[in-house]
């Protein structure tokens, strides 16, 4: 039996062997043809359409620049995390179908706008999803994922997806979390996908 997996995130599907006790779920057949581009321009990077470099585009995503940090809720930060993305089916997302694949996430908090960007294993930018705040309770704050980029928002690396994203305040050594369910039809067939994400530790990480 083989099974669907990739070398990048949402990158390009390729057929490797699984292991007996593999789930049949995740077989060849739901593959793409070979070389087929999962999800436009994810492992591409791109600039925002108006020419502005990335950081002055982060600036312009902010739904509300002037709350830094807040009493009810996650202050703003912007941190690198490890990720593994699983993937799964649109009947039901929150089950995974492929074996964790391990990958770098570039996550930011401007407001109540959240911004995942992947990280190519070559250090470039990839696809960007958009999250709006929506429920902060005392250990973390979910988001719910836009399918849409916000009316005032101008960015070609934009990822259409739908689902939801929660980030844990503290992780057991003081590191965030995320943890994600998400579904999106870029390739013209529904996928779905988990993240389960922690922030790296040390002078690495780009932590705000």
């Amino acid at each position: 039996m083989v099974g669907c997996f990739q070398d990048e995130v949402f990158g390009v599907f390729a057929a490797r062997p699984l292991p007996p006790s593999s789930s049949p779920r995740a077989s060849a057949a739901s593959c793409p043809p070979p070389g087929h581009l999962y999800a436009r321009g994810w492992i591409e990077p791109q600039s925002p359409v108006d020419g502005r470099s990335l950081k002055a585009a982060t600036l312009d995503q902010s739904l509300n620049l002037g709350r830094s940090a807040r009493d009810d809720g996650m202050a703003d930060f912007s941190i690198r995390m490890n990720n593994r993305l699983q993937f799964s089916n649109c009947e039901t997302p929150h089950i995974p179908t492929s074996r964790p694949h391990e990958e770098t996430l570039i996550v930011e908090l401007n407001g109540d706008l959240l911004t995942i960007t992947a990280r190519r294993a070559d250090g470039g930018l990839g696809s960007r999803i958009y999250a709006q705040r929506a429920i902060d309770l005392p250990e973390a704050s979910i988001f719910t994922i836009l399918p849409e980029l916000p009316s005032h928002v101008r960015d070609g690396s934009f990822f259409s997806a739908r689902g939801t994203i929660a980030i844990l305040a503290t992780h057991r050594d003081g590191r965030r979390r995320l943890r994600a369910v998400g579904t999106d039809k870029n390739s013209g067939q529904c996928h779905g996908w988990i993240f389960d994400a922690i922030e790296e530790a040390g002078p690495g990480s780009n932590r705000a």
